[in-house]
């Protein structure tokens, strides 16, 4: 049996895991913009396509470029959240299956 305390605990580890869902959308929503942003930026009177094309030419030949280290920045705090979610879901997982038992 849970007490008011254990239920009040498990709420506010439902709160962190959903404010950690929030913030991994507006990574990616963030990451996504600053991608169409320099396919634009790299279209030269061309379709899209040809912009992101030169944009991940441009990646690959200059890694140490600021795009590159912008992207990698994205890519890094992406699995990083992904991983802090998975451990919180977990974490949530013992700590209710621990009190249920008890």
């Amino acid at each position: 049996m849970m007490k008011e305390s254990d239920l009040k605990y498990l709420n506010h580890l439902h709160y962190v895991l959903e404010e950690t869902v929030e913030n991994l959308e507006y990574v990616k929503n963030a990451k996504k913009e600053f991608i169409k942003e320099q396919e634009l930026s790299w279209t030269r009177k061309g379709s899209r396509t040809d912009g992101n094309l030169r944009f991940k030419n441009y990646i690959e030949k200059n890694p140490d470029s600021e795009s590159a280290k912008r992207l990698k920045d994205f890519e890094k705090r992406q699995r990083h959240l992904v991983k802090e979610i998975d451990r919180q879901k977990n974490y949530i997982d013992d700590f209710s299956s621990k009190k249920q038992l008890s």
